[in-house]
């Protein structure tokens, strides 16, 4: 469902973005990037779409396939499932491997890995969200898998195997104990902690993305094409990365300097990224992956999201190949630029 308007200029994207004054809370800190779009989007959001009864998220058949849903869009506007949001209920729970548009009246099989590796029965027959995005270190992990698998075969899938590794590591990490293994019960069992994190970190005027920092080097970041998508996600993303940041946390750590983060975006846009079908609408992006994994998604000529994770090597940590080092400032444009590209 992709238009040719569905492509964008990235570099030119994001060299009009800034970033903002630094929030912190124990050794987690955030960057506010300011730009994108205000006002409502033209989508609404998992949460609002299912909380409307617009969206209905079932099995693919009543036997299920684990790496598959189905979206059912009975809204009169697109719907938007943000890369790595957890969808529970149906017959074990499930994360988004790619962020994707589902259409207005329109029905599309997501891809998604589970996250509940002890439970293949209904609990209920649909899913809905969980509230929580998986822990950015998996994410990180799951991102360079979707984007091998879609470069060599056209599809979005993660290393299911991988994934439940991860989980099960985190599990241990933390000492959580999950009858069924389910990535919700560690995020469950630091509830209070986690939301002591969320608390400490609001949206600020202008803002479209965050960029983390964990124990002061940088783990991660998500832009949005509207500024509202971002207030609206952001809770889920701070508990995503305070996960990670409560296996270390001890106290206050000073966070890395703006540069760094103006020269992870500005390494974002340094090489084209691949461009590949999208479930639903538009058009997604992988990052080249020399200074990041990550991808996107494009539609209407808008960067809709785009998540990146520094590989090992550079400054975050949270990847598995070597990064490009002395990455060079390029300072972005004070004047606000519309995330559009030419139609």
């Amino acid at each position: 469902m992709a238009h040719p308007s569905d492509t964008l200029d990235l570099r030119e994207a994001l060299a009009g973005l800034t970033v903002g004054a630094v929030q912190r809370h124990a050794n987690l800190a955030l960057f506010p990037i300011l730009g994108g779009e205000p006002g409502d989007p033209w989508y609404r959001t998992l949460d609002e779409a299912v909380a409307a009864g617009s969206l209905r998220i079932e099995e693919v058949g009543h036997g299920g396939i684990v790496g598959r849903l189905r979206a059912v869009n009975r809204g009169k506007e697109p719907v938007f499932l943000l890369d790595g949001e957890e969808l529970v209920g149906v017959k074990q729970n499930r994360i988004v491997n790619t962020s994707c548009l589902v259409p207005e009246g329109a029905v599309v099989e997501l891809p998604v890995s589970c996250v509940e590796q002890g439970r293949w029965s209904y609990r209920r027959p649909t899913a809905s969200g969980s509230g929580e995005a998986l822990f950015a270190r998996a994410r990180a992990a799951k991102q360079r898998r979707v984007s091998d698998a879609v470069r060599a075969a056209g599809e979005w899938r993660a290393d299911q195997g991988e994934i439940w590794e991860e989980i099960e590591a985190k599990a241990r990490r933390m000492r959580v104990r999950s009858a069924t293994r389910a990535a919700a019960d560690i995020a469950e069992a630091h509830r209070p902690s986690l939301e002591a994190y969320t608390a400490a970190f609001a949206p600020v005027a202008g803002q479209c993305g965050a960029c983390f920092a964990i124990d002061g080097r940088l783990a991660g970041l998500d832009l949005f094409g509207h500024q509202e998508t971002l207030a609206a996600l952001l809770p889920k993303l701070v508990r995503s990365y305070a996960l990670d940041a409560l296996e270390t946390a001890g106290g206050e750590v000073e966070p890395p300097p703006a540069a760094k983060v103006e020269a992870f975006l500005a390494a974002l846009g340094a090489d084209p990224p691949t461009w590949h079908p999208a479930p639903g609408l538009g058009r997604g992006l992988r990052l080249a992956e020399r200074a990041a994994s990550g991808g996107g998604l494009v539609a209407r000529g808008e960067l809709v999201h785009l998540c990146a994770f520094p590989l090992e090597g550079g400054d975050g940590g949270a990847g598995g190949r070597p990064g490009p080092q002395g990455i060079p400032v390029v300072r972005a444009s004070v004047r606000r630029r519309r995330w559009k590209g030419s139609d």
